[in-house]
């Protein structure tokens, strides 16, 4: 690799392309695949393997303001090159670095510093040798200080593995593997390693290198490693060919926060709880599990990894090397525990996915991205999943490569780059509706129709929501439906579409496949509580929703009614209770004009003028004779005289003695 002298405004100019569509009166700006000629003339790698993975050489990170930094190892000088870029992808700066011990292993963008990981072999499996260093430096690449590994097992660092880092609470934590010293069988093994370091006293407070088991986070040999927090938990998972033999799941059941992720185990109290979300087949120890592991996130719901894996059913020989391979989705519930596998793809033949990224958009919604082995042309294939890990959108395409810089989500969209040995970076993109950076989508105009467009393409396989100049309009299969009036949804909301367009107006109840829904001003609104009217009748909505659970006393501009089952009930004669009190309903109705005796499941009251009256004593009448009434309630302890408009009574027991 040669880096050449870095001229500022010369070269560090993005090729930006734009190609401006005329469409019968509207147009349409369509940026092209953004293009930018470098000095680092450095090809990445791709995001694939076989067997087992290796350190990454290629990170993007988000610096604020639409500036982004791309960091890119040489395998060649092993030099680590910084690179700067403006929110238009122009080259704003370059920086230079030697790492500090001869192996590289990562980087990590943390929250207020970056971090190193370097390693060297340890032929004569010496104890005083620095197997691992972390270095910290601040955001403008100041060192601060170091800390490195000793004692630890390790004959070579990073071996058939990556490095993956996390931090929380002020540690950092890494998850890489390592080749052991030689066992006494004769061979040098390989297993992870976790190493937890004080971002403030840059001291290593703890780690584990040793042979054991899974209850300590041990897993060999493992093949790709990945590293998380929860809470003061670490989780993790890696890729087995042995102990075990799956794409594992580890929970720590420490508490990191003093300092010691494992060193405080209590082995009979709180193991790792280990967990094999897909497990292989094969012989123990076998390195061809025909799978590989290209991502990991926690969610509220589950622990979610991106994987591809062979027919894992079929043990024909050397199936890894002549089987293709299929996407999918592993996990592990938090509600109960259960493992899942939820496939993306079905392919056969020649044609095989490669190892799959996994990449957050928000809590709720997940991009996976893959790319494939044997296809002529660049193409990147991708998705969208849920919290569950369920599929949530349909697979999209777009032109394309992926490489071994992970995916980061910057302004609403999720960007990577390539970049060759000639100082050729592109940088791709995929924003939070699916669309590819550069290329042509939405709706556009074609002389005849409105289109809607994925990717440079017509897609008439869509139907929902869809913007343009004018407005949100609803597309079916690919175009404007102006005989549509009803519900639609996108990433906003619900929404009341009337002749095809929302009608921002609308007031009102509306129905989709999930019921009946109170519409405010074009969108449904969750706050709403009350009575609603439709083509079939008065309804009671509770947050929005119809409430068919609902029976009570509810209110509309015309008065109060009793509704049954969510549906105003104008059979119903009789008691009624709201916020304020009993009220007498007649025919669904609150009716003021009544006054005498009601009841309900507590007894028999007096009404007046349509409430319960808690000041009435005396004597009232119903369809069984005349009673006593105290404070408005039948008193069946009252023996006595008492007097109404007809004379005087004779009472026993609350009942007029005729």
């Amino acid at each position: 690799m040669k880096l050449k002298k870095f001229a500022t405004g010369v070269f560090a100019m993005a090729a930006v392309a734009a190609a401006l569509i005329f469409t019968g009166g509207t147009s349409v700006t369509a940026k092209a695949a953004v293009n930018t000629k470098s000095d680092i003339e450095i090809a990445t790698r791709l995001h694939n393997y076989s067997r087992s993975a290796s350190p990454i050489g290629s990170y993007l990170v988000d610096i604020g303001n639409g500036n982004m930094m791309r960091v890119q190892f040489d395998y060649d000088s092993s030099n680590i090159y910084v690179e700067y870029y403006d929110s238009q992808y122009n080259v704003t700066g370059v920086r230079q670095l030697a790492p500090e011990l001869p192996i590289y292993g990562g980087f990590y963008s943390g929250s207020d510093a970056y971090y190193i990981v370097t390693g060297q072999k340890n032929e004569e499996e010496s104890d005083t040798v620095e197997c691992y260093r972390i270095t910290k430096y601040d955001k403008n690449w100041n060192r601060i200080g170091s800390a490195g590994l000793y004692d630890c097992n390790t004959f070579l660092p990073f071996r058939a593995g990556c490095v993956r880092m996390t931090e929380a609470d002020g540690y950092l934590f890494v998850r890489t593997s390592h080749q052991m010293y030689l066992s006494s069988d004769g061979l040098r093994h390989q297993a992870n390693v976790t190493i937890q370091f004080d971002e403030n006293k840059l001291v290593i407070t703890d780690s584990y290198t040793d042979v054991m088991n899974s209850k300590y986070g041990y897993v060999s040999h493992s093949f790709n490693q990945f590293i998380k927090t929860e809470g003061n938990h670490l989780v993790a998972v890696d890729h087995g060919d042995a102990y075990p033999r799956s794409i594992v799941l580890t929970e720590y059941q420490t508490d990191f926060t003093n300092g010691q992720f494992i060193s405080n185990m209590n082995y009979w109290k709180n193991p790792c709880k280990s967990t094999d979300l897909f497990e292989f087949t094969g012989e123990i120890g076998d390195n061809a599990t025909g799978a590989s592991v290209g991502g990991f996130e926690v969610t509220d719901s589950a622990y979610l990894v991106a994987a591809n894996s062979i027919n894992q059913e079929d043990t024909s020989d050397d199936r890894s090397r002549h089987d293709y391979r299929n996407v999918c989705i592993v996990g592990k519930s938090k509600r109960d525990g259960h493992t899942f596998v939820n496939w993306l793809t079905n392919l056969e033949g020649d044609l095989s996915a490669t190892t799959p990224y996994l990449v957050k958009i928000n809590d709720n919604k997940y991009l996976v991205m893959w790319s494939y082995q044997k296809r002529s042309v660049g193409a990147i294939d991708y998705t969208y999943i849920d919290a569950d890990g369920s599929q949530i959108s349909p697979v999209y395409t777009m032109n394309g490569m992926l490489s071994d810089c992970e995916p980061v989500y910057i302004n609403d969209t999720v960007v990577w780059y390539t970049s060759d040995s000639d100082g050729n970076v592109t940088f791709y993109g995929v924003d939070s509706n699916g669309n590819a950076l550069g290329s042509l989508n939405g709706l556009i105009y074609d002389g005849d129709n409105w289109v809607y467009y994925r990717n440079d393409n017509p897609d008439y396989g869509y139907t929902g929501l869809a913007a343009n100049e004018y407005g949100w309009w609803y597309v079916s299969n690919g175009t404007i439906d102006f005989d549509y009036t009803g519900l639609a949804a996108n990433e906003y909301g619900w929404w009341y579409v009337s002749n095809g367009t929302i009608d921002f107006s609308y007031t009102g109840m509306a129905a989709n496949d999930y019921g009946w829904w109170y519409v405010s001003n074009g969108a449904i609104d969750f706050n709403y509580t009350g009575m609603a009217v439709n083509d079939y009748g008065w309804w009671y909505m509770t947050n929005g929703a119809l409430d068919w659970n609902y029976t009570g006393m509810a209110v509309n501009d015309y008065g109060w009614w009793y509704m049954t089952n969510g549906a105003l009930d104008w059979n119903y004669t009789g008691m009624a209770v709201n916020d304020y009190g009993w009220w007498y309903m007649t025919n669904g109705a609150l009716d003021w004009n009544y006054t005498g005796m009601a009841v309900n499941d507590y007894g028999w009251w007096y009404m007046t003028n349509g409430a319960l009256d808690r000041n009435y004593t005396g004597l009232a009448a119903n369809e069984y004779g005349w009673w006593y009434m105290t404070n408005g309630a039948l008193d069946l302890t009252y023996n006595g005289t008492a007097d109404n408009e007809y004379g005087t009574w004779n009472v026993v027991n609350g009942h007029v003695e005729v």
